[in-house]
């Protein structure tokens, strides 16, 4: 969040290195892009980690209790929970997106 934070306050201050001398305040323009790129990094967080099988704790849960559970299922692999996991991964990307172009960008928004 920190970097995106960072990014957020390079576009406000433009090409220059005089942010610090403008102090804290941010066109409005701006101040919609930094909304987006804090909640753009909050979902990319969530998202990657139901992709991968080590991202949450419920993922490990699940592998380590499936044998238990079920003695004649296979193991899963990293690879297998990425294969399972990476479509809904691509496809909330393309809607996470989408809800924020649309909310903080909309067509009708003007460089």
């Amino acid at each position: 969040l920190k970097l995106g934070h960072c990014v957020s306050m390079q576009f406000a201050s433009g090409s220059d290195d005089s942010a610090s001398e403008r102090g804290p305040s941010v066109p409005s323009r701006f101040s919609e892009m930094r909304k987006a790129l804090a909640l753009g990094v909050a979902y990319s967080a969530n998202i990657g980690g139901v992709v991968t099988l080590t991202g949450t704790m419920p993922n490990l849960v699940y592998q380590g209790q499936l044998p238990l559970l079920f003695e004649n299922a296979p193991a899963v692999t990293f690879a297998q929970w990425f294969a399972f996991a990476a479509p809904y991964g691509c496809v909330m990307f393309v809607i996470s997106f989408l809800i924020l172009s649309f909310k903080f960008c909309p067509p009708t928004c003007s460089p």
